[in-house]
Formats: structure tokens, C-alpha cells, sequence
């Protein structure tokens, strides 16, 4: 994608992961406007990939790990977030349900 300091924007997004739910998304910021200042279409390519990483991180990497440190099944850990989204709303998930 051709986006300066790609490397230290990996660094960062890793770190970034230990914020649940929004730090990747927060982490997003800087390579997103980084992109934008070098081409528009860029700049979409990277907001995809952070979305995209962001999602299947939280939906199907995230439940595993806990389902093996914490000894439940994934799906009883997406359940737990579907319930908490349809009885809160959006702001259901990002609630601690651990």
C-alpha cells in the first residue's frame, strides 16, 4: 500500500490491541491520515485493511483465546456478545462481559 513507516504503524497496532474493542481502531487514525495525504484511493485500501483486521481479530481470533485460557467454548463467548448487543444496543459489546 505504499504507506511511509509501515512498520512502527505494526508496532503501534500491536500495542494498540491491549485497549479492547477500539484500540485498533484508534490506531487506525494515524496511517489512515497518513494515506490521505498521499492518495484518496490508498487511503481507502488501508481503512479497509484496518477494518478487516479489526473484525476478524475480535470475532474469531479473540473468542479463541479466550475460550482456551478461560476454558469456554468460542461460541458460548460470541453468544455472550450477541446477548449484550441486542440488550444494550451498540454499546452492549464494548461493555466488559469477561
Amino acid at each position: 500500500m505504499e504507506v511511509p513507516g509501515v512498520w512502527i504503524w505494526v508496532g503501534l497496532a500491536l500495542f494498540a490491541e491491549m485497549i479492547p474493542k477500539l484500540g485498533l481502531y484508534i490506531m487506525s487514525i494515524p496511517p489512515v491520515l497518513i494515506a490521505l495525504s498521499i492518495d484518496p484511493m490508498t487511503t481507502l485500501w488501508v481503512l479497509i485493511f484496518y477494518v478487516v483486521l479489526n473484525e476478524i481479530t475480535r470475532d474469531f481470533i479473540t473468542p479463541r483465546i479466550r475460550a482456551s485460557t478461560m476454558d469456554l467454548h468460542p461460541v458460548s463467548t460470541l453468544f455472550v456478545m450477541l446477548v449484550m448487543a441486542s440488550a444494550f444496543g451498540l454499546m452492549g459489546p464494548l461493555l466488559p462481559h469477561h
